[in-house]
């Protein structure tokens, strides 16, 4: 801790003797990262090796194929198992691997192998990456982070490698099953099962209790968060004669993550428990199994093992809620997030019940937290709402499927209606805004907002009321 604070004072030493020197905050340099690994991504797809067919591909097939792989949001216009060559398909796996980790965790990686001395820049952007509110601890967590993402991402592996290769055989079997553990456990819901049926997802896989049991449980631990990780590590690894209790964030995560799994499994299997074209043939168990399935994957991981496009629009619309809410701070998954859905629970229900203060297990939440949240919520609704209009408006697409496909984006799940091939240039380029908006913007806006300093001002207005409700 000391050795962190002198690295501190150092630094600000050296930055007060360059004043004119502009240095960029942690959310910009997390930006620029973003946005050089999609650049570079778009340049090793147009190549030649990258497809089947040993031609050119489009810069603009290129450039949405690797900012949905950088962003781990799925959406495709082509294949990847038809169109991709083996060197592609590591591409985007690649580009997944880093997109799911962040670039600066992705980076640090390299600094720990090369033994390269982490100074106190880098450690602002990784706490950022990682949606830290302390420089303290978080080069010992990114290393944990990365560990204990190997480690999952081997285990899934060879779990799935043992279904697939019956069917695929030794080699090819172990690459499925090693693509679609990191694609799973980075909930970028990229498949490469096109080489039984192009676009067919995981739906050859609908009975198999393995692949779904893994695939899901994968997608869980990715879109928990790393912070939760480690708190739940820390308390359950501690010997201590006092066992280290879970922080308050730990316990509103592991509470909406339950909840929203079994909302969305209860919910599914309502809906669809009589259509025929997704579960209505299916025997109960495993109506029930693929329910939890999408229950999951709406929110997180984009894997389809049924016919999304049939099913009811009542269960279209529930996938809508569940997709705009997403995973947890700090983690693989998009959307805005389940802590943010939770602050403002505990905010409406606080003014309903007439309370001054908003208090969750013996703790009060801040009223700059409940800002935070509010502000990202709307900012959510209005650029989901905004872009799905302008698919309305402009390529005449229904108002549920329009929808449904710009939260997919910004939520980066890519469950897709089919709608997005049909869509014009300029609307998919406004998908690919929202991916890249919902990878790194509204987090990085929630970082803006909730760990920057606040300034407080010099004087204070009277108050005034205005008449609401």
């Amino acid at each position: 801790m000391e050795r962190l604070q002198r690295l501190q004072e150092a630094y600000i030493r050296r930055r007060l003797d360059r004043p004119k020197t502009k240095s960029m905050s942690p959310a910009r340099w997390i930006l620029l990262g973003f946005a050089l690994i999609i650049l570079l991504g778009t340049v090793l797809l147009c190549l030649p090796v990258a497809t089947r067919s040993g031609q050119h591909t489009s810069p603009y097939l290129a450039l949405f194929t690797a900012t949905s792989a950088t962003c781990i949001t799925g959406m495709t216009l082509v294949d990847t198992w038809t169109h991709w060559s083996l060197f592609g398909q590591i591409v985007i796996l690649t580009l997944v691997q880093i997109g799911g980790l962040g670039f600066m965790s992705f980076v640090a990686t390299f600094s720990f192998f090369m033994r390269r001395r982490i100074g106190i820049r880098e450690r602002m952007v990784m706490s950022a990456s990682l949606n830290l509110d302390e420089l303290s601890g978080v080069v010992r967590l990114t290393k944990r982070v990365v560990i204990a993402t190997l480690f999952l991402e081997a285990i899934g592996a060879v779990l799935l490698s043992i279904q697939f290769i019956p069917q695929f055989g030794l080699q090819e079997g172990i690459y499925q099953g090693v693509f679609h553990s990191i694609s799973a456990f980075c909930n970028s819901g990229f498949d490469i099962m096109g080489e039984i049926r192009p676009r067919s997802g995981l739906t050859s896989f609908v009975g198999d209790v393995p692949v779904t049991m893994t695939t899901s449980v994968l997608a869980i631990l990715g879109g928990l968060g790393f912070y939760v990780w480690g708190d739940l590590a820390s308390s359950l690894l501690d010997r201590g004669k006092r066992r280290k209790r879970l922080a308050l964030h730990t316990k509103v995560v592991l509470i909406m993550s339950v909840v929203l799994i079994a909302f969305g499994t209860i919910a599914f299997l309502l809906c669809e428990y009589t259509n025929e074209a997704t579960i209505g043939d299916m025997p109960f168990w495993q109506k029930l199994m693929v329910s939890y399935f999408h229950s999951v994957s709406y929110r997180t991981a984009g894997f389809v093992t049924v016919d999304l496009s049939a099913a009811r629009e009542t269960t279209t619309m529930i996938g809508c809620a569940l997709m705009f809410i997403g995973g947890s701070p700090g983690s693989t998954s998009g959307g805005v997030k389940t802590t943010t859905v939770a602050v403002m629970m505990i905010a409406v229900h606080a003014t309903l019940a007439g309370k001054t203060d908003m208090n969750l297990f013996h703790r009060r939440i801040s009223r700059r937290t409940m800002r935070s949240a509010f502000t990202m919520f709307t900012l959510g609704i209005v650029i989901s709402l905004g872009v799905a209009f302008f698919f309305m408006a402009v390529d005449g697409i229904s108002t549920v499927p329009a929808l449904y496909e710009s939260i997919a984006a910004f939520s980066t799940t890519g469950i897709s209606l089919g709608v997005t091939m049909q869509l014009s240039h300029f609307s998919q380029l406004c998908l690919l805004a929202e991916m890249f908006i919902g990878r790194v913007g509204v987090l990085t806006l929630g970082l803006g907002l909730m760990t920057r300093r606040m300034h407080e001002s010099k004087y204070r207005y009277p108050d005034a009321n205005i008449m609401v409700g």
